[in-house]
Formats: C-alpha cells, structure tokens, sequence
C-alpha cells in the first residue's frame, strides 16, 4: 500500500509540473532609482492530509485544492505605502498605513483571501507583476515579481495523530516531495504557549524534535510547507498529541 501511495504522489507531481510549463517571464525593463531589498510574490496551495485523496490528485483536482497569495515586501525606512499592477497593467493590491507607527518595520506581508487555485489564477494572472511602494519619509521604491504557476510535487505526513516519545525525542516524518528546494514546519500550542519553527533542506524528510520539547496529552498544531524553486509553496497542517514517556 504504501509503495502505491509513493508512486501516486509521484506521478500527481509530475502531472503538477507539466501544468505549470507555460509559466509567463518577465520582459526587460530598465532598473528604477530605488528597488526593494526583498520583494516575493508566491502562491500557497492547501494539500488535503487524507493519503487517498492524495493518490487521486491530478492536473483538474489541483486546481480545486485551497489556495492564497503572499506578498511580501522589504525596504529600509519603513513602508507606508504599498500598490501592486498586474502584468496588465491593472492595479490588484493597495495598502495603505493609517499612521505612521502602523508600518514602522521594514518589511511589510499581504495574504489574499484563501480560495480555490483556480479561481485564485483568474484573479491573478501568472506573468511579471510591477510593485511600487511610498517609505514613510515620502521616497518611492519599484520593484518586480514574477508569479509563476509550477509547483513542487505532492507529499504526504506519515506520522500518525498520537506520535510515540522515546528517549532521543519525537520524530515527525513525511514522504518526499518532487522538486523540493526547503521545507519548513511549524508547530504550536496555544494552551502550553508554545511554538516552535525550523526550516530544512530538500533531502530531508523528518524532523527529530529534542526531548522535553512536547509535553505528554497536549494537543497541538503543526504545519509543513515545501518550496519548490519557483518560490510557490505546498502545505500540510495537521494535529499531534504526544503519548508514553522517555526511556
């Protein structure tokens, strides 16, 4: 069974990859006076945690999975202003800070509202989007991002909900996904006050959580994401509690 779930994902990624071939580059434009330090335009896809409905994923489900689009931007003296165009032209993001200490920190985030990709693609058409940005001492900033439609491959958690302690602490694993450049994952209680987050690289494909780090019966939430090299991302999230005790 579970060499037919591997070879499933597998082939849903290859699918996955294929789909997003016909990504749009951006064109050639003179560089502007000021540009962002960092400035990131990606999509997020939710992936269900149901191992069956992974191995039924393909090109036309995909698109039907929860999605959302992140922005973020970076530049030193604080944003005050932030506007996004379109490879059109069309003006899709404006935020605005309502004072001044609203937007002190240099780096500001945007996250759409989570709808499906498909209809997230219709909102935001994949090409070369223009970023312009106000600091909050009036200077402007320019940038460009290029929204691109490849995705790393599928990827499942294996661990079950009630993970096992032993004495080197607890072991969370997953399948591989194709095409990975990092995964990240993140865990948290709000109850205990808790979280914890760490980034790993792509031949990885389990983390070992220190022992004494989660507490016997406590629920908590977890997320993990994969990056592929377009900068889009696929995430799992999913719950654990913590059984037995260290030996």
């Amino acid at each position: 069974m579970r060499t037919r779930f591997l070879l499933a994902v597998s082939v849903a990624g290859s699918i996955l990859l294929a789909f997003g071939a016909q990504s749009v580059l951006a064109r050639h434009r003179a560089a502007p006076s000021r540009t962002f330090e960092h400035l990131r335009l990606h999509v997020e896809v939710d992936l269900p945690t149901s191992r069956a409905q992974l191995m039924r994923l393909d090109a036309h489900s995909f698109l039907d999975l929860p999605a959302e689009v992140e922005l973020s931007a970076r530049v030193d003296g604080g944003l005050a202003r932030l506007e996004l165009f379109d490879p059109a032209g069309r003006s899709t993001v404006v935020i605005d800070s309502p004072t001044s200490a609203a937007f002190g920190l240099s780096e500001l985030k945007y996250e759409g509202a989570a709808v499906s990709l498909r209809e997230l693609l219709r909102q935001f058409e994949p090409g070369a989007y223009r970023a312009m940005g106000k600091t909050l001492d009036g200077a402007e900033v320019e940038g460009w991002a290029n929204l691109r439609i490849e995705f790393p491959g599928p990827f499942a958690v294996t661990t079950p909900t009630e993970v096992p302690r032993s004495k080197d602490g607890v072991v969370i694993e997953w399948t591989p996904s194709r095409g990975a450049v990092e995964y990240r994952f993140e865990i948290e209680s709000d109850a205990a006050g808790f979280s914890f987050e760490q980034t790993l690289p792509a031949h990885r494909t389990s983390i070992t959580l220190p022992p004494g780090l989660l507490q016997n019966g406590e629920a908590y939430e977890y997320s993990l994401s994969v990056k592929g090299d377009t900068d889009n991302e696929l995430e799992i999230e999913g719950s654990i509690s913590i059984r037995g005790s260290s030996r």
